[in-house]
């Protein structure tokens, strides 16, 4: 439920300073939660619109002031529709924490953190992390996305509302509507248990939602190709520069027995001769 939202600028008397000037706030409303926030403004009294929330165009600095006051509106009202959108629980102060640029840890969310953790492999992409690692864990990011916004109409999700239900129903969505099996299913948890994990130690999450979740990796058989197959791939010729040099590099490991993570050090030349990246 979206509990109602309002905001008030009003002059506080009882802070009146020695010179006849009283502060201007802005009290935020959050259902029964109330908080507050100095504007930085203060005038005297006379020149105050109670009714319209403004100060009167006879102070020499109305103009100024009135804007810090629509700066501050504008302010609320994106706050507002952010909070809106993503339908994350908030209170009247962590409202203005948000506004204010702050972010108390009951309030991190789940794209936050899968942003944030995402951010950090790019940096270390060449020297701890593969470039594939990173495509993997942006390929989990956009299945959160959708899968929050077909199942709960949001775009994001609290850290602190995880729970081993949002992991079942997250897992069921990957195998119904994604049509994943459940090895790649599996890995798909793990990446996103590694985020949680990362929250954890950021102490941006109390609770470890997996915490009595079990993810496990079904042992396959894996089909090998015969000679004759490797022989028609031999022959294929692809028109595409990209397929063909899959293809070579492909067939580099069949005669070579590199193992698949080798792969990304290799390049293929113009002349089909591979080189150590």
């Amino acid at each position: 439920m979206v509990l109602k939202t309002t905001y008030l600028l009003w002059i506080c008397r009882s802070k009146t300073d020695k010179k006849g000037n009283s502060p201007i706030f802005m009290r935020i409303q959050v259902g029964d939660s109330r908080s507050e926030i100095n504007t930085g403004v203060k005038i005297p009294e006379k020149f105050w619109n109670s009714q319209a929330q403004k100060v009167l165009s006879k102070h020499p600095d109305s103009e100024i002031y009135n804007e810090t006051l629509e700066i501050l509106r504008d302010k609320f009202n994106e706050t507002y529709r952010d909070l809106l959108k993503s339908r994350v629980s908030y209170t009247a102060e962590t409202f203005k924490k948000r506004m204010q640029g702050e972010q108390e840890a009951s309030q991190r969310t789940l794209m936050e953190a899968i942003v944030s953790h995402n951010k950090y492999l790019k940096s270390l992409v060449g020297k701890d992390y593969a470039p594939a690692t990173v495509i993997r864990y942006q390929t989990l990011t956009n299945l959160l996305t959708v899968f929050l916004s077909d199942n709960y109409q949001r775009t994001d999700f609290l850290l602190s509302e995880l729970s081993v239900k949002f992991l079942q129903d997250f897992e069921h969505y990957l195998k119904t509507v994604r049509n994943c099996n459940h090895n790649t299913t599996a890995k798909y948890l793990k990446n996103l248990k590694k985020v949680i994990n990362t929250a954890i130690v950021n102490q941006w999450i109390d609770k470890n939602p997996f915490l009595g979740y079990k993810i496990t990796i079904k042992q396959t058989m894996k089909d090998y190709l015969v000679e004759e197959e490797i022989k028609r791939i031999e022959a294929k010729i692809f028109p595409m520069e990209r397929l063909e040099a899959i293809r070579k590099i492909f067939l580099f490991q069949c005669y070579s027995f590199n193992v698949e993570k080798q792969a990304y050090f290799i390049s293929v030349q113009p002349d089909g001769i591979f080189k150590p990246l």
